[in-house]
């Protein structure tokens, strides 16, 4: 089992800490990419953990990366395939999205201060 924490603090749209996010990138075989590691695109913060078989290469990466979008999330994650969770820290709009695979094998958690609770991702059709 692999931990990672990401302490976020929305209001004043900071990262305050952060590890288990430098493994980098290592690309297997043709396709398979293990990755945990943490990417600025389009002035969001992109910190991912898992496997993904659809990349050759970081750039191939880092395109799909800057093709997010807060409206079209559904759409995006199906782009890939793999076992991964995404977090994006959007620090100017103060906002994050925890993101899971279509198939949701990876537990996430997260705490609204208190409070820790379990992250599933939703169906997607």
């Amino acid at each position: 089992m692999t931990l990672f924490k990401i302490k976020v603090d929305l209001i004043r749209g900071l990262v305050l800490a952060e590890s288990g996010f430098d493994k980098g990138v290592s690309f297997e075989g043709r396709t398979r990419v293990d990755i945990r590691s943490c990417f600025e695109n389009q002035g969001c913060r992109f910190y991912l953990s898992g496997r993904l078989y659809s990349f050759h290469t970081q750039d191939e990466l880092q395109g799909w990366l800057g093709r997010f979008h807060a409206s079209r999330i559904n759409t995006w994650i199906r782009e890939v395939d793999g076992d991964l969770v995404i977090l994006v820290v959007d620090a100017k709009r103060h906002e994050a999205y925890l993101i899971s695979d279509r198939n949701g094998p990876t537990r996430s958690y997260y705490t609204t201060r208190v409070a820790v609770s379990p992250f599933r991702t939703p169906d997607v059709n």
